[in-house]
């Protein structure tokens, strides 16, 4: 339920007056500006580290509580009509960890251990080092 500009910058009004106060928000007015109704709202995207976060809460597999999961497994399980396991990754082919074309993404198996182990590529069998 998204609500209007009008009670969304009276909302921001009230945020700012209760802030310069010292009030807080009670449990309750927390809910209504919480997620999409929030004037800080932005779209349900963030980066860290150079990779970018969508905001999906029914994805099975959120990357962290607040349900946000990666931009280039989104990408990637959209082409393959699934969802990723946590066996797999996904590589960007340049480094380049914001750019999350398909055609610079490929889907790699990971080992049993993490860093400085083989991964093998589940689609030419082709072993790649992680740093």
């Amino acid at each position: 339920m998204s609500i209007s500009e009008k009670q969304r910058l009276h909302l921001e009004k009230l945020h700012t007056l209760r802030r310069e106060r010292k009030e807080y928000w009670t449990d309750e007015q927390k809910i209504k500006i919480s997620g999409i109704n929030s004037p800080n709202w932005k779209g349900g995207k963030y980066k860290r580290n150079g990779y970018v976060f969508r905001y999906k809460p029914e994805h099975p597999f959120p990357n962290d509580c607040k349900k946000y999961v990666a931009e280039h497994r989104l990408v990637m399980e959209e082409k393959i009509g699934r969802y990723l396991t946590k066996d797999e990754m996904v590589h960007h082919l340049n480094g380049i960890r914001d750019d999350n074309r398909i055609e610079n993404l490929q889907l790699l198996l990971k080992n049993q251990h993490h860093c400085g182990h083989t991964i093998i590529c589940p689609h030419c069998g082709k072993d790649y080092y992680e740093k």
